[in-house]
Order: structure tokens, then sequence, then C-alpha cells
């Protein structure tokens, strides 16, 4: 059957606003929009009851002989890569998901309006005025017509996470092609109609829902859905996702055809079959009593609710090139359909050719009646379905689909506000649950995008990416045997600023062990170091400023106008000489050491498991990361900076004993504060939120947190989770308690639950390409391999990855 002399359109325009529209040969005209839904396992019960009340609101004011055409196309496509990224690791996940097929989907909505008796000579006439000919009667017709779609796309705009966007001429003429042609690839083919449909080298099959009696006796408007989790959480979904959406992972379309004949007329037939049934139950006395009874229900129950009635057909077409393919296909197809419930009809030859016609965009008013059914529109809505597949943001962090684990980018940045306003996180990660690859995960994306990382942390989580990046990272271990390196009296050229002096203020208070708060002896500290700098040209240190006080201490008291009792010179020279050359302290201050190159790197590693013991010397080595950290990030604007703290609640166990009690913690608060102003970021790993001492500066932590990481815990963890932060929103809760790992599957994987401020949560899957998995190592036989490789080979990572990958083949 040749498809030009086949399909009943006419034409397809654009209207006076350059929208595609479908002229029908029959006198219909069609409008199409396409509808972008909410992401899948996004909606709790309550908001897809809310969303099949506002569609049936959306659909009560069309006209009489109009149509309701929802059609989704669910396409299995291989996944391509864009290309974005060329490091080592980047193009490893590249080469790993290339090929991997998925889901792309696209869902329209045509409203028809059919028997337009003078539309045909009308468009003849003029194809860009034709409205000004149409008969009267047929112009008030399209006048109504056009107020109803208005309405409700009114109404479906309005709905959380829905946007509706007219297609242009173009894009309905290539959407029509697609649909109707199985392909996107140009030339028209015939298309024949036996068993199943044959159109080149596809082969098509459908089912249909054509009959009441197909129907089970209770269909809801939501229902469990246990595609990922069925024991810790309550996922919603519309039943249809299952036969007619998402999760049918193969090429298929699932049409939702409403015919609005006459809400009256259907009334009216209704009632007449019901008295026709009763005057003649003496035929039937077996069957007679129950249908009578289901009749008298349905009208009462549409009086009572004020329901409106219409016709309703649905069809689910699957095509495939393989044979064998599409017979799986129909399998799991028909075994959903069976867990409903629903019978279907199984069309062939000219039944197949009319159901396929007049399931193509603008031809649906060619559907004959008999293969629809009398239904209310409450029930024709509840067969819809409401979700769409995961999109990527235009720019953001690749973590994987929870559908198919393709790259699925997110934007945790959103240097547009879209979502958040700032881009401070929390990642709570129990032990075990995948933290060190979802951390070395964004992090190595983060230096691929010239962001600066500067990442502290009680363990070894990212020391490999060091390896990995020579050029730009440093590995700074804190070891009391070496110097460490880090000057922060070293102004490198720039003036003394406020801030600096400050800070500097503060270090040599820490130094002291002096948590004095008299402004009398800051004061006169600020002095002396404003003093320095102006007689001390270069060579700047606290070993220098130090020496330079203690040997001028007198002067510039008088100098300075600083009386002697503010400032206790025997204490300060005492406790801070610990810091001098050759003195316990002497590796803190030195110039010279591990950390000295830092000054040109975009990925500073500090790792400070050797400090615990000592809180007195893990404060002083805080104060001085907190100094790298305004000079790498917070003093550039122009730079993009992640500040990164792994296993923070140490630093809180850490700081217990310690005379300074808080200022650590408070310092981190701070920073969760201030950066919100600055071009910069902070995230802190803990276990759990119980983990996070009770105070103000959690409080203001938590109140600047706009992103937040969950990784697989415990129902106590969840729970902590809820209540530290305040999540009301019962989809996203149900989302994070949804969350499991799995790495006994083809394709294993961790997964994370992520919260963008309040409005949007998803959960996101971690696969990784076997370099990645290699790269990410942290402990074990594998990450010794690859240190004893890389000790052995000049010091190259990749090399290493690549060798022990050789060797494994």
């Amino acid at each position: 059957m040749d498809n030009d002399f086949f399909y009943p359109i006419h034409d397809i325009i654009p209207d006076r606003e350059g929208h595609g529209m479908v002229i029908g040969k029959n006198g219909s005209l069609t409008y199409v929009v396409r509808l972008s839904s909410p992401e899948v396992y996004s909606l709790y019960k309550d908001e897809l009851a809310t969303r099949h009340a506002v569609f049936v609101q959306a659909f009560s004011h069309m006209p009489d002989n109009s149509w309701v055409h929802k059609q989704d196309i669910f396409r299995s496509l291989p996944f391509q890569s864009t290309g974005v990224g060329m490091s080592y690791l980047a193009k490893s996940d590249q080469e790993h998901f290339s090929g991997r097929k998925y889901l792309k989907h696209s869902c329209m909505i045509a409203f028809t309006l059919a028997g337009i008796q003078s539309l045909s000579s009308a468009y003849v006439k003029n194809i860009f005025s034709f409205k000004e000919n149409l008969s009267g009667e047929d112009s008030e017709r399209l006048d109504e017509f056009l107020s109803a779609v208005e309405f409700a796309i009114n109404n479906l705009s309005a709905l959380r996470n829905t946007r509706i966007d007219f297609l242009s001429l173009d894009e309905l003429r290539e959407y029509l092609f697609l649909s109707a042609n199985f392909s996107e690839k140009n030339g028209i083919r015939d298309i024949h109609f036996e068993e199943q449909i044959t159109a080149g080298n596809t082969k098509a099959r459908v089912y249909a829902i054509t009959d009441d009696e197909f129907l089970p006796e209770q269909y809801p408007v939501y229902g469990k859905d246990y595609t990922v989790s069925k024991d810790k959480s309550e996922l919603y979904m519309s039943p249809s996702e299952a036969f007619g959406g998402i999760h049918l992972n193969h090429n298929h379309v699932y049409n939702q055809i409403l015919y609005f004949y006459s809400d009256k007329k259907l009334k009216d037939m209704l009632r007449r079959n019901l008295d026709s049934h009763i005057a003649n139950r003496g035929w039937d006395r077996i069957n007679s009593p129950a249908k009578i009874a289901k009749m008298t229900e349905l009208v009462k129950e549409i009086k009572d609710n004020n329901e409106i009635l219409c016709y309703a057909h649905y069809s689910v077409v699957l095509w495939e090139e393989d044979t064998q393919q599409l017979e799986l296909a129909e399998k799991e197809l028909r075994s959903s359909l069976d867990l409903f419930d629903l019978k279907y009809y199984i069309p062939s030859y000219g039944n197949l050719a009319d159901l396929y016609a007049g399931g193509i965009v603008g031809c649906v008013s060619s559907l004959r009646l008999e293969y629809m059914f009398m239904t209310s529109l409450s029930l024709a809505v509840a067969f819809f379905v409401h979700y769409t597949g995961f999109s990527d943001d235009p720019d953001g962090i690749l973590f994987n689909d929870r559908l198919t684990q393709i790259p699925l980018r997110k934007d945790i940045w959103d240097a547009n506000n879209r979502r958040i306003k700032a881009r401070n996180a929390v990642v709570i990660a129990p032990t075990g649950s995948g933290k060190s690859f979802l951390t070395n995960n964004i992090i190595h994306q983060l230096l691929d995008k010239d962001f600066t990382v500067v990442g502290v942390e009680f363990g070894n989580s990212f020391k490999q990416l060091c390896y990995l990046y020579p050029e730009i990272a440093i590995h700074i271990e804190y070891d009391q045997n070496q110097p460490l390196g880090i000057n922060p009296f070293d102004l490198g050229g720039s003036p003394m600023t406020p801030e600096k002096e400050e800070t500097l203020v503060a270090l040599c208070l820490r130094f002291w062990q002096n948590s004095s708060t008299d402004p009398n002896l800051t004061v006169a500290l600020r002095k002396m170091l404003s003093q320095y700098y102006c007689d001390v040209s270069q060579g700047h240190s606290f070993p220098g400023f130090y020496t330079y006080l203690t040997q001028n201490y007198e002067s510039l008291c008088e100098k300075c106008d600083i009386r002697p009792d503010y400032f206790d010179i025997d204490s300060f020279r005492h406790v801070c000489s610990e810091f001098m050359p050759g003195k316990s302290y002497a590796n803190l201050c030195a110039a010279e050491g591990v950390a000295s190159s830092l000054s040109d790197k975009r990925f500073i590693h500090f790792e400070l498991t050797k400090v615990k013991a000592n809180p007195f010397v893990a404060s002083v080595v805080m104060s001085l990361l907190f100094d790298v950290i305004n000079n790498k990030i917070l003093s550039d604007p122009s730079k993009k900076g992640y500040i990164i703290f792994d296993e923070y609640a140490e630093t809180a166990q850490m700081k217990s004993s310690n005379s300074l009690q808080g200022d650590i913690h408070q310092t981190v608060a701070f920073f969760y504060q201030k950066i919100r102003k600055e071009n910069g970021a902070v995230m802190t790993i803990i276990q759990s939120p119980f983990q996070l001492p009770k105070n103000e500066y959690t409080k203001g932590i938590i109140a600047n947190t706009q992103l937040l990481y969950v990784l697989e815990g415990t129902e106590v963890v969840y729970d902590a989770v809820i209540k530290t932060f305040m999540i009301k929103n019962n989809a996203h809760i149900n989302q994070m308690k949804s969350i499991q790992n799995n790495y006994d599957c083809t394709h294993p994987y961790s997964e994370c639950w992520i919260r963008f401020g309040e409005n949007y949560a998803l959960t996101v899957r971690l696969e990784a390409s076997a370099r990645k998995y290699l790269a990410f190592q942290t402990q074990g036989e594998k990450r010794a391999a690859l240190d004893r490789l890389y000790s052995t080979n000049g010091h190259d990572m990749q090399t290493a990855i690549e060798t022990y990958l050789t060797s494994k083949k």
C-alpha cells in the first residue's frame, strides 16, 4: 500500500504564528503540541492524582466531533557520545558507553476538529486565509475548538515539571514522517499489511484495546512502581507505564485517543441502552442481571460525579528489524497487559491497516467507531502515561541514568540559577556505599572543566587522581619529619589586605595557643605585623616575624604606641619558639617543603591522617590550609573553585580536646556562607547527619547547603537525613529510600540520590569503565598492583592502568 495514497492528509501548513497544523482530506484540522513530562520516579501518588485531575479538566471543554490524540513514541537508539572532555578518563567513558541502547521519548498531543464541511474548498481558494473563507457555522465551530485547545494547553502548562511547545512547520513534517515510516531515513517506503506491518526491513505489530469488555473491574489512576525497589520505598506510576510507557524497553508507540462525539448524545445513548437491557432482561436471565447492575451503577456514577462521556481507543505499536527482538518485545508487552488483567485485540490485514492509519497524528478522525468504546473521560485519562526518561542539562557533571545507565549530565554548578542559587553540598556516605567513586567522579570532571579543587581528607580517597593529573595536581601528606612548605606570610607580591592581616593575626594567636579575646592584644599584634612588612621588604615568614618581634620588641612598642602590658613578650617568645628551626614544630613553618610548588596547581590534595593524634598540630595545619583556600579560591572570583572536606566528622572529633574548640567547624560554616558570594562551592562528606555537632555552626552549614547527595544506607541514616534537612516532599523521600547498589549484574553500579534545593531531585547511577574503575580504587589487591606498576614505570598512572588491563586479558 503506497503511503502517499494512503494518508488522508491534504497538507501541512503554518498558522499565523508559524505553528504547524494538519489539514485533512476529510475536512479535519489538527493542531499538534509537544508535551515535556516529568522524569520517571519523580511523582508521588498525590501528584499523579492531581495530574490526572488536571488532564480531565483540560479536555472537559472539547467541542462535539473533536479528538484528542496523545501519542508517545519510544525509540531504542544506540548512545553516541557528544565528545565532551578529552581527558584519559573522559575518553575511557566515551568508549565504554558508546552503542549502549536507550529509549528516546517524544510525546505529542494532537487536537483535531472533524467535519468542517467547507474546509477543503476554503483551503483550495486560499491556503493562507482559509479561515475567512469557511462557512459561518464552520467558522464558529473552529473558534470554539481553538478556545478549547487554548484552555487545555493553559491547564496542562500549569502542571509541575511540564512544558508545552508548539511545533514549527518543519518539526511537524519531520515528526509525521518518523511516526508513519518507523524511521528517520529519507525516502517514503511502501507499507504492507498482513499478519504484521512490513515497511522495508522493519516489522511492526499492533495490540489494541478497542472494547470496554477488555477492561478490568477497576483501573486505578496510579499504582506501585516496583521496577527498581520493592522493600524500602513507595514509588508510583500510571499503570500504563508498564505496557505503553517508559518501562516497556523496546521500540513502541502508545496511542491514547479520545473522541468527543457529544456528551449529551452519549449519555442519552447510555440511558437507552440501559432501558433496552431492562426491557429485554427475560431473554438472558443468566447474564442480564449483572449487566444491568453494572450499567445502572455506571449511569449513577456519571450523574453523581458529573462525568463527561467520550469514546476511547488505545493501541501499542511494536516495531523492530530483528524478528527475535520483536517477539521478545511482544512477550514483555503481553506479560504487562496480563498483569493488569487487560485483554487486547491483535489486528491483521485490513483492520491492521485501519488502526495504523488512524494512529497517525492528524489522521485520527479516520478511525472508525467500531475500534473504540464509550467511557467516562476520567477513566479514559487514567490510561495515559505521564513519565519520560531523564534529560541532560546543557552543562554539568556526567552520572548515569537509572534506566539504561547511559551518561546523564546534571548541572551541579548552575551558573544560571535554574534550580539553586548557590552550589554548596553535603554528601551522606555510609561506609561501603560508593563514596570514593562518587567524589572522584565529580572531582575529575571538575578538573577537566578547569576548576580549582582543594581536597582535605583523613584518608587517601583522592590520592589516585593526583597520579592521573601530574601537571596540575599535588598530593600533600603531612609528616612531622618533613617540612610542610605552606607560608601564609608570603604575600607573593600582592599588597596586604585587611582580610589577610586578620588571617595572620589569628594564625599567630593559634601558634601562641592564646585564646584571649582582649582587643588590646589583637590590636597590638596587628600593629606589629604591619610594621614588620614596612621594615622587612622580602623573605617574610613566621620565623622571620618571630625574630623581628623578639629582637625589636621595646622599640616596636614605642614606635607603634603599644603599652608593654598589652603584649606578653615573654610568653610569646617561649611558646612560639617551638616553631623555630630545630624545634618541635619547625616543619609547620618551613618556607620550603612538600607544598612549596602548589602555586601553579589546580588540584591540591591534603592528606591529614597523621595529624589526628595531635589536636593542636591538626588545628594549626587546618589554619594553614584555610589560608591556601583563601589564596587559591576565594581571592580570585574569576576562577571556579571547589573545596571538599572528606570524612568531615574526623574534624569534629579531633577538635573536641582542643582549647580553641569550635574554630575549625566555625571556619567551615563561614565558608558555606561566604563562598555563596564567590565563584566557589564547599562540599563536606560525612557518614551520617548524626556525626555533625549540634550547634549554630552546623545549623549554618545546613541552611547554606543547596546540593544534597545521599548514598545507599540504612533507614536510620535516611530518617536522620529527612529530619536534619527538613525534607517534606514525599516523592523525594521515596526516591532516596529506593536507592540500592548492585555489583552482581551485567553492568555493576552504585546509586546516589541528589537533591537540588527543594524542588528537584533524582536518583542517578554510577557505572565505571574498566579504566575508571581501576583509577578510583583506594585499597585492596588491585590498588596495590597499580601502585607497584606506577612506582616502576616512571610514575605514569595511565601506563600502569593499561599494563594492568593487558595482563588480565
